[in-house]
C-alpha cells in the first residue's frame, strides 16, 4: 500500500475537472463553521426511493471487496447495464486488462469493485461508452489532472487510475477509523455543507468517505444522488447484495425495492413446531416489516413502499400483526402484476401471506404446506370479474384451486402441495 504520506499529499489534487469530483478538501461554508442541520430534500432526492443523502451507501457494501471476481468484472464490462460492451471490456494498461486493474485495487484497499465501477460512469461514462479516447481511459479518475494544468505522466495509466481511486477511499475510511474526520472535514454524526450547498449529516464511514471525494448532494446523475442511482443500476444488473445476519440474503422485489432477510429462531421454530416442516426444510430467513432495511445504503422503507407498480408490500401482509416476521416472495410479486397487467383493472390482494398460527387458525383443513404459508400464494379479487383473473393466471403460468364470489386462490408451488378452503 501506498506510504502515507504519498497518499496525503495525492489527496490535495484536484481528482478531475467535473463539478461531481470537486476537490473534497474545500469547505463550502465561508466561516468555516459548522451549523445546525436542514434536512430540507431536493425533488430529485425525493423522486429516487431508498435515497438518503446521509447515508449513501452501507459500509459493509462499500468494503465487500469479493462482491466481484475479476471474471464477473470482465462479464460486466462485456455486458453492461446500458446493453452495451464497455469501452474498457478489451482495454490493457500496464500489462493487466482493465478488468484485472479494478480487481486488484479494491483488492489492495478492500473497496467493493461496484464502487470503482460506479465511479468509472460517474467521471467519464466509460461504463456506457463503447468507445473513447486514449486520454481519457489514461486518466480515467483524473488522477494527477489539475483543473488548470496538464494531466501529470507519473499518474497515465488506468491501472495506476485505478489503484490512485481505490487508495484515496481507503485513505479516508482510516481517517473515519475510530470516529476521526477525514482530510476535507467529513465525520460520522457532523453536519457539514456540501457545495449545493445542502447541509449533511453522514451517517456512517462509507457516506462520509463518499462526500469527501465528493461534495455534492447533487441531482439526478450527478453527485451523491447520482452514485447511487448508478449504484443501485449496476448493483441490480448483477444481482448484487450484501450477505446480512445469519447468511441471510437480501429479497430484490420487481419495483427495485431491496430488504434484507433475517434469521428468526422463533419463526423456523414455528415452521417446524407448528407446521410440521422439516428442520432442513424450514424457513431460516424472513422480512421485519418494522425493519425493512436496505442492505447497501442501511436505509429503511416503509412498508407502504411499493414492491411492483401496482403493488405495495403492506398489501400481501395486511392481515399480519405488525410485530411478525414476514415471507413475501418476489416471484409471487412478479405473477400479481403479470396479471394485473393482463386483466386492465385492478387488482386488490385479499389475503396473502400467512403466519403458521394464524395459518392453523384459518385454515384447519389445508395442507400444511400451504403456499400462502411461505409466501408464494394469495387470494385476490378484481372489478374485472373472476373468469378474467382466471384467465389472467394462466398466462401468468400460475396455478389456481378454486374461483368464489369474485375471488380467485392463485399460488406458485407445484401442482398438488396444498389448496386452501373456498371458504377459509
Amino acid at each position: 500500500m501506498r506510504a502515507r504520506t504519498e497518499l496525503l499529499g495525492l489527496l490535495l489534487i484536484t481528482l478531475c475537472s467535473a463539478p461531481a469530483c470537486a476537490p473534497g478538501g474545500l469547505d463550502p461554508s465561508p466561516d468555516g463553521e459548522e451549523e445546525e442541520e436542514v434536512s430540507d430534500a431536493s425533488e430529485d432526492e425525493l423522486s429516487e426511493p431508498g435515497f438518503d443523502r446521509n447515508r449513501v451507501l452501507s459500509d459493509a457494501a462499500f468494503v465487500d471487496w469479493q462482491a466481484m471476481t475479476e471474471a464477473e468484472i470482465q462479464a460486466f464490462l462485456d455486458e453492461t447495464p446500458y446493453g452495451n460492451r464497455s469501452a474498457l471490456a478489451s482495454y490493457t494498461s500496464g500489462g493487466m486488462s482493465a478488468a484485472r486493474a479494478i480487481r486488484v485495487a479494491s483488492e489492495s484497499y478492500r473497496i467493493n469493485p461496484l464502487v470503482i465501477l460506479t465511479r468509472l460512469q460517474m467521471e467519464q461514462s466509460l461504463i456506457g461508452k463503447t468507445s473513447a479516447s486514449k486520454k481519457a481511459l489514461d486518466f480515467a479518475f483524473g488522477c494527477g489532472c489539475p483543473d488548470n494544468g496538464s494531466c501529470s505522466e507519473t499518474w497515465r495509466g488506468f491501472h495506476k487510475q485505478a489503484d490512485c481511486m481505490a487508495s484515496h477511499m481507503r485513505s479516508y475510511l482510516d481517517d473515519l477509523e475510530g470516529g476521526g474526520t477525514t482530510i476535507a472535514g467529513w465525520k460520522v454524526g457532523k453536519a457539514k455543507k456540501t457545495l449545493d450547498p445542502q447541509w449533511v449529516t453522514p451517517k456512517n464511514m462509507a457516506t462520509a468517505a463518499l462526500y469527501t471525494y465528493t461534495p455534492w448532494v447533487g441531482s439526478s446523475g450527478f453527485g451523491n444522488l447520482g452514485h447511487f442511482q448508478i449504484w443501485k443500476r449496476f448493483a441490480g444488473h448483477i444481482g448484487y447484495a450484501p450477505i446480512g445476519p445469519g447468511g441471510c440474503a437480501a429479497v430484490t422485489f420487481p419495483s427495485g425495492m431491496t430488504v434484507q432477510s433475517l434469521p428468526s429462531d422463533a419463526m423456523t421454530e414455528a415452521y417446524v413446531d407448528r407446521l410440521g416442516f422439516s428442520s432442513a426444510a424450514a424457513p431460516a430467513c424472513f422480512l421485519d416489516p418494522a425493519q425493512l432495511v436496505d442492505p447497501t445504503t442501511e436505509g429503511t422503507w416503509p412498508s407502504s413502499s411499493k414492491v411492483s407498480s401496482n403493488f405495495a408490500f403492506s398489501e400481501l401482509i395486511k392481515n399480519e400483526s405488525s410485530s411478525r416476521q414476514v415471507l413475501v416472495d418476489p416471484a409471487l410479486v412478479s405473477t400479481l402484476q403479470a396479471m394485473r397487467t393482463k386483466v386492465g383493472a385492478a387488482i386488490s390482494v385479499v389475503e396473502a401471506f400467512r403466519s403458521p398460527e394464524r395459518h392453523l387458525d384459518v385454515c384447519v383443513a389445508c395442507d400444511a404446506e400451504l403456499p400462502m404459508t411461505v409466501g408464494l400464494g394469495a387470494i385476490v379479487t378484481s372489478s374485472a370479474g373472476s373468469q378474467k383473473l382466471l384467465d389472467a393466471a394462466k398466462t401468468a403460468g400460475a396455478p389456481t384451486c378454486w374461483a368464489r364470489g369474485g375471488e380467485v386462490y392463485v399460488d406458485l408451488a407445484s401442482p398438488g402441495r396444498g389448496c386452501p378452503s373456498a371458504a377459509p
